[in-house]
């Protein structure tokens, strides 16, 4: 299946799909850095880390507030099933065109 750029998303079959950029450790150092600047460059900033939900909320509004998009995510990737549940949360983010 080919996908066709259509504004800040792409058409993938009869769905405009978002990019989003999935940062896995999104710490206020490189993570939070990296997912911020693909924020900036349009990109949906999934911010994912194990613990500190009111440091992830921050990062998130930090985004938000420079207008960029950005989610936070509370992720033990050792739990099974914790990485599918977050790319199935992933993937709707990114079939929610904005």
């Amino acid at each position: 299946m080919s996908a066709v750029r259509i504004g800040r998303g792409y058409l993938v079959g009869r769905h405009i799909m978002r990019k989003v950029c999935l940062i896995i450790g999104a710490g206020a150092g490189i993570g939070g850095s990296v997912g911020a600047k693909f924020a900036a460059h349009g990109y949906h900033a999934a911010l994912c880390r194990r613990s500190d939900a009111d440091g992830l909320q921050t990062l998130v509004e930090g985004i938000k507030s420079r207008g960029g998009s950005a989610s936070g995510h509370l992720l033990n990737a050792v739990e099974d099933g914790a990485i599918e549940k977050l790319v199935e949360t992933v993937e709707q983010i990114a079939s929610n065109p904005k």
